[in-house]
């Protein structure tokens, strides 16, 4: 029983019940029309969709996905006409999470980084234009030699996908050499720490 992918809500103007499901395999957009019970899926593909917030006029869905990359969160828009390919709002590489904003002009992001903490930006959604809000982490932080991880696929033995890890290489090290390995394996399955933001476990980010 998943705690997560499964928001739904009504539309505003019509009956039309708005859902996310993981049927095909991954979390994507549903609509449902109570008068003719058609089930329409939005989006489609090895990504999750979540977050999921309808327009109050019913016309687009703001919603998180990892589209590029399974470690890679953007905001996205769609038309909730349409099952095109929906648009990308954010550009920053990295976590990102938001928040619509009442007039539903703006989005409110909280971005992280690989090496770099969450800040808040503000994106303006007439223009796309992105102002960072927020530069919280000191130049003390900024100074240290922290070791940027690589994002690798490692072949599963049990999934036709792979399994997700960060890795953290020495300084000068030379390709082929035997290296002995600090594995810090956590046990929620259904939580993701291998992505492209700051990690949720920062004692162990800052252990390494």
């Amino acid at each position: 029983i998943n705690y997560t992918f499964n928001q739904f809500g009504w539309f505003n103007k019509s009956n039309k019940l708005y859902y996310l499901s993981e049927q095909s395999g991954y979390s994507h957009i549903y609509t449902k029309d109570l008068a003719t019970k058609k089930v329409i899926q939005h989006t489609s593909g090895d990504f999750e969709v979540s977050s999921l917030v309808l327009t109050s006029d019913d016309s687009n869905f703001y919603f998180r996905a990892n589209i590029n990359h399974p470690g890679e969160y953007h905001v996205y828009q769609l038309s909730t006409a349409k099952t095109t390919e929906p648009k990308a709002l954010t550009t920053l590489i990295g976590e990102n999470t938001f928040k619509l904003s009442p007039d539903e002009t703006k989005l409110l992001v909280e971005h992280s980084s690989l090496l770099r903490p969450t800040e808040l930006f503000l994106i303006d959604l007439s223009s796309n234009k992105t102002q960072q809000l927020t530069d919280t982490v000191s130049q003390e932080f900024i100074s240290m030699p922290w070791v940027k991880p690589e994002i690798i696929a490692v072949p599963s033995s049990h999934t036709d996908k792979p399994i997700y890890a960060r890795v953290y290489m020495p300084k000068n090290v030379s390709s082929g050499s035997p290296r002995k390995a600090v594995i810090f394996n956590h046990g929620a399955g259904y939580l993701q720490n291998s992505h492209k933001g700051w990690s949720g476990y920062f004692r162990e980010f800052m252990f390494h």
